[in-house]
Order: structure tokens, then C-alpha cells, then sequence
């Protein structure tokens, strides 16, 4: 599996990045680690789904079947 590298000083620019990922990763796992507001996170996730969203010291994980709003605000919590 391909670890996808985001590097942004925007969050609303990150989570935009984020969703493509997982859009293009339709029903598949995704990897990302993403260096947002000088802060680096490790995400593992399924669809909407982010099993793993760490900064190292925190796992930021969320619930299993959120919608897709769901989604985009817990990552906009969790980067700003």
C-alpha cells in the first residue's frame, strides 16, 4: 500500500486533499501522512472511516460509519 505525503499550512486545503485520497480510494485502505499547521499525522483509514488519525502522542479516531459531512468536520476539529 502507498503511503500518500500532504504538506500544507491550509486546513480547509488539507481536508479538500484528504477527501480526494479517499475518493480515489474508493472501498479500498488509505495512507496518508499529512504535515498540516507544523503538525504531523499518521492516518490509516476505510472509506470514512479513520482507524488511525495520529499526531504521535493522540489517536484522533472516529466512528465507523459517519457521513461524509461527518467526516470533513471531525478532520477540520482535529487539524485546526
Amino acid at each position: 500500500m502507498n503511503t500518500n505525503y500532504i504538506q500544507t499550512n491550509n486546513t480547509s486545503g488539507a481536508v479538500k486533499l484528504i477527501n480526494k485520497i479517499r475518493l480515489n480510494n474508493s472501498n479500498k485502505w488509505y495512507y496518508i501522512q499529512i504535515t498540516c499547521n507544523g503538525v504531523t499525522y499518521d492516518i490509516k483509514a476505510f472509506n470514512t472511516w479513520l482507524q488511525i488519525f495520529s499526531d504521535g502522542k493522540t489517536n484522533y479516531s472516529n466512528c465507523m460509519d459517519q457521513t461524509i459531512k461527518q467526516y470533513k468536520q471531525h478532520l477540520f476539529e482535529i487539524l485546526d
